[in-house]
This record gives structure tokens, C-alpha cells and sequence, in this order.
């Protein structure tokens, strides 16, 4: 089987060993989603390319720590998770907005492209008003597709506390977002 077919999992048990051309296929797997993910968190591209940088150093530093059945993702989107709150700790940035947005209108109707372009502006800014522990799991969830559990792994706080501020986060931008989008 080639490496390119192994699961995240298999790879990052390879790069355990000390092997790292593994390393090289997981960046190329996660570079676009923990790039947008570190990107919404700190508000700044330069800054979350290099954070996303310290990200993988840290995986390749931390090699010996990976728990060989613990989700790679979730052991990933944590590193993230915290490289990027301390960042934000050190700027005294809270906020986070980033409006170049990787959301893509696939429609041929100009009309229809500007209005969803509109829509995800909203929405990307509404999520990036969310306190930090709401925001990075309205993230891991809704546009990482990551489950409660995992992400409870990944942030190092019970399932319970995750459920919460997954409530408050989507009560805070369905306040947000409902007079906003009527028309």
C-alpha cells in the first residue's frame, strides 16, 4: 500500500518511528482546512501561514507524545487550537475577521454569486465575533465536521462543556444573523 493511501492515523505512526515523508503527505491532507481553521481564529493570514508552520514543527517535535489510537484530526486541531490562542493571548487580539473567505460560489448566475458571496461574508464575520471558546467549536464543528467527542479531545474539555458552547455559539449568531439576513 502506498503512503498516500494510508489513513492519518497510519501516517502519523510512521512519523512516530522517526519516518518524514509522512509528515509531507498529512500537510498536504490538512493544509487547506487548518489553514482556514488557524486563519478564522487569529483574524490575520501572515500570521496563521506561520502559525500553521508551528503547527506541524510541533507535530514533528511532539511525534513521541501521539497516542497511537487517539484521532490524528483532534490531536492536530488541538495543537492549532492552542497555537493560535496563545498568539492571540500575546497580540491582545480577540477578535478574529477574516473576509477573504475560502467559501466558493459554484452557480453560473452573477446574482446568485454575489448574494452567497454577501451570506458567507456575514456569516464568516458573525462567527469571528464568537468569544474564542465558542468559535473554535462552532469550527471544528460545523466546518470541520468534527464530533463532539473529538473535539473534547482536541480543546481538553469534557463533552459536556463543548455541547455548551456549541449552544451559546449558535444562539449568539442566530441573534446575530436573523435581522441581518431579512429582507
Amino acid at each position: 500500500m502506498a503512503l498516500v493511501d494510508e489513513s492519518d492515523e497510519e501516517l502519523m505512526a510512521r512519523v512516530r518511528k522517526g519516518e518524514r515523508e509522512p509528515v509531507s503527505i498529512l500537510v498536504r491532507r490538512f493544509a487547506d482546512p487548518l489553514l482556514t481553521f488557524i486563519v478564522r481564529l487569529v483574524g490575520d493570514r501572515s500570521q496563521g501561514e506561520e502559525i500553521f508552520q508551528e503547527v506541524f514543527l510541533a507535530v514533528w517535535e511532539k511525534r513521541k507524545r501521539y497516542q497511537p489510537l487517539r484521532s490524528f484530526k483532534s490531536w492536530l486541531f488541538g495543537i492549532a487550537a492552542n497555537k493560535s490562542k496563545a498568539w492571540l493571548r500575546q497580540s491582545r487580539n480577540q477578535r478574529a475577521v477574516d473576509t477573504d473567505s475560502r467559501w466558493t460560489c459554484t452557480e453560473t448566475d452573477p446574482t446568485d454569486n454575489l448574494v452567497q458571496g454577501e451570506t458567507s461574508a456575514l456569516v464568516v464575520h458573525a462567527v469571528s465575533l464568537l468569544p474564542i471558546k465558542q468559535r473554535e467549536v462552532v469550527m471544528m464543528r460545523l466546518w470541520h465536521d468534527m464530533s463532539y467527542s473529538e473535539i473534547a479531545i482536541a480543546l481538553s474539555r469534557s463533552e459536556s462543556t463543548i455541547r455548551t458552547n456549541m449552544a451559546f455559539g449558535l444562539e449568539s449568531l442566530r441573534k446575530y444573523l436573523e435581522p441581518r439576513m431579512r429582507d
